[in-house]
């Protein structure tokens, strides 16, 4: 009898674990994999990134975002500003509120999803290499937008396209790899 007792517990015990995990990753965190090169070198295509759904997005952070037209797709963007304020890009340069959010221009090197060597003119923004392109007329973000874009700008779809992104959107802020792509070493 103990030991029948012994296994059902412990039936329970891991049943109640697996329904905690699965709870933990549909409530807590997620998992996307990057389908493009549109956020290298940060974050290379064929990565799996870890997300949370806790964390607040602030400029600078990478987050994992569902856009209306297409709500199965989740998008692995930067935010470049949270509302309310202005954004501009002038020839590839980010304003924020008539701020410049740059540094100086910087040769870009990564290698790609088939370990081809790329260089780009890049730019510094807080701190990260970005590909230096694009320009986007002033746009006014309300309270609960932010404007997301992608390091690689020349590549990527964006809120250059989408418009400022509603908050809500926004599934969570990426934490960091959680297996990358594989490696291009002999």
């Amino acid at each position: 009898m103990a030991d029948l007792l012994k296994g059902r517990w412990g039936l329970i015990g891991g049943a109640t674990a697996l329904a905690l995990a699965l709870a933990a990753r549909t409530l807590v965190f997620g998992l996307v994999t990057v389908r493009t090169g549109s956020m290298e070198p940060a974050v290379s295509e064929g990565s799996t990134v870890w997300f949370s759904r806790l964390a607040s997005p602030e400029p600078g952070d990478i987050v994992a975002v569902k856009l209306p037209d297409d709500p199965e797709l989740l998008h692995i963007k930067r935010v470049v500003a949270v509302g309310p304020c202005e954004v501009e890009l002038v020839d590839g340069r980010l304003y924020v509120d008539g701020s410049r959010i740059y540094g100086d221009s910087r040769e870009l090197q990564w290698r790609d999803a088939e370990c081809q060597l790329k260089q780009v003119a890049g730019i510094e923004e807080r701190g990260v290499l970005l590909e230096k392109a694009g320009s986007q007329e002033r746009i006014r973000l309300h309270a609960d937008e932010v404007f997301l874009l992608g390091d690689r700008r020349a590549k990527s779809e964006d809120s250059r396209q989408w418009g400022p992104v509603r908050q809500e959107l926004v599934q969570g802020v990426v934490g960091g790899v959680a297996w990358g792509r594989p490696s291009c070493d002999p």
